[in-house]
């Protein structure tokens, strides 16, 4: 028995896996961190993921139902509407992807968005239900010293490949602000440097995800409009520009 080491740089935390002792919650860490499948606990992680959805999809509901039974009397004339096909364009702060001190970004978290508004009046008046699709880049590098060795690690890239879908309800004029879910596919590539020491390795991470976000686009003019989001994808904070066509 000897012990292997994992940079497991998507929920930036890093865990050691001694062979035939699988540290169960430790991996559940990661499953609740961002999007991580653990090659030796993918059962572990497919059933607590099933159970995340469930209780997450619960939640979510409830809110839209809280927000349709008491809030209607806040809103605005709604800015986006049945109809209206909007992108978005941020650089993210904070990555959900990768942490830590022997982490450093080689690509800045950037992403770019498509919503299309499908239903007006949406659970209550006002309330505007859009779907779209989401892309997103990043990349880090993991950079260990050893005597002896010198520098080495793994560099990262990741691609993040959705379907969203959001709710939008107008509380304030000229500002769009919404919730929504998004079901992706995160790529992620790594590659080497250096002389990586025996018995080290990495695990890729691939994996399918779902996560939730809110935000908010403010229009300075009838299609151009300042965009912040919250929540996980490529970073925890996106901050960009929207344009309505």
């Amino acid at each position: 028995m000897y012990e292997i080491k994992f940079p497991f740089t998507l929920c930036g935390h890093n865990f050691q896996c001694i062979q035939g002792d699988i540290p169960f919650f430790s991996c559940l860490q990661f499953i609740f961190a961002g999007y991580f499948i653990c090659k030796f606990c993918r059962v572990y992680y497919i059933c607590a993921k099933i159970q995340y959805l469930k209780t997450t999809m619960k939640k979510l509901l409830f809110a839209c139902f809280t927000m349709a039974c008491g809030l209607s009397s806040f809103a605005q004339s709604p800015i986006f509407n049945e109809g209206d096909l909007v992108f978005n364009a941020g650089v993210g702060i904070g990555s959900s992807l990768y942490g830590g001190s022997f982490y450093s970004t080689t690509l800045p978290a950037l992403s770019v968005s498509g919503e299309y508004g499908i239903i007006n009046d949406f659970i209550t008046d006002d309330m505007t239900l859009g779907v779209g699709g989401y892309l997103g880049f990043a990349g880090s590098k993991y950079e260990d010293f050893s005597p002896g060795i010198g520098s080495y690690g793994w560099r990262y890239n990741y691609t993040i490949v959705g379907a969203r879908g959001a709710v939008h309800y107008p509380f304030l004029d000229k500002l769009d602000t919404y919730a929504g879910v998004m079901l992706g596919f995160n790529f992620v590539s790594v590659s080497t440097f250096g002389d990586i020491p025996l018995g080290f390795g990495s695990a890729d991470g691939s994996s399918v995800g779902f996560s939730i976000y809110a935000g908010g686009r403010y229009y300075f003019t009838e299609n151009f409009a300042g965009m912040a989001e919250i929540g996980y994808g490529i970073a925890y904070l996106n901050l960009g520009v929207a344009f309505k066509l």
